[in-house]
C-alpha cells in the first residue's frame, strides 16, 4: 500500500475510534467489512436485541430511541383499543430483530456524518478529536437510567395485579 493510503486509512480509523468510544474496534472492523462489500456488513448488536432503548440511549441515537418507544406505544395502543390478547413480545419481536440487525449500520451512518462535518469544517488534530468525541461516544449514565425505567415499567403490572387493580 502506498504511504499516503496508509496515512489516510490510519486517520480514518482514528476518526472512527474517536467518535465511537468504547468498543470502537468493532466499528472499525464493521467499516472495512462494509467497504469490501456493498456498503453494509451484517452483524447483530446483542444489547440492542435484548434492550433496544437502552442501546440507543447508550450510543446517543435519539431518533431511533424515540422512534422505538413510539412504535411500542403504538403497538400497545392498538392492542388495547382492539382488545387483542396478543403478547407484546410477539408483536415487537420483528421490529426489535430488524433494529438489532441494522444497529451498527445506523450508528456508523452517524459516525460518517460527523467525520464528513469535521472535514467540511476543516478540523484537524486535537480540535478534530474533541469535535468527534463530543458528538459521538456513549452515555452510560443515561443508558443505565433507561434500563432502570424499563425494569420499573415491566414490574408495574405485577405490582398493580398484586394490589388488586
Amino acid at each position: 500500500m502506498p504511504k499516503d493510503l496508509d496515512k489516510a486509512r490510519l486517520i480514518q480509523d482514528l476518526d472512527i475510534i474517536d467518535f465511537c468510544g468504547p468498543n470502537a474496534k468493532t466499528y472499525v472492523e464493521w467499516h472495512y467489512k462494509a467497504l469490501s462489500g456493498n456498503g453494509y456488513a451484517f452483524g447483530i448488536s446483542w444489547l440492542c436485541l435484548l434492550l433496544p432503548p437502552a442501546w440507543y440511549a447508550y450510543r446517543r441515537l435519539w431518533g431511533f430511541f424515540f422512534g422505538y418507544c413510539a412504535i411500542i406505544a403504538f403497538i400497545i395502543t392498538i392492542e388495547e383499543s382492539l382488545s387483542l390478547e396478543l403478547p407484546l413480545e410477539g408483536a415487537t419481536l420483528g421490529v426489535t430483530g430488524a433494529l438489532a440487525a441494522s444497529a451498527r449500520y445506523h450508528f456508523m451512518q452517524k459516525t460518517y456524518k460527523y467525520i464528513k462535518k469535521a472535514d467540511q469544517l476543516g478540523l484537524s488534530g486535537q480540535e478534530r478529536r474533541a469535535f468527534l468525541k463530543s458528538h459521538g461516544g456513549v452515555s452510560p449514565l443515561l443508558s443505565a437510567s433507561v434500563f432502570i425505567v424499563l425494569i420499573a415499567l415491566m414490574l408495574i403490572p405485577f405490582f398493580l395485579e398484586a394490589q388488586g387493580f
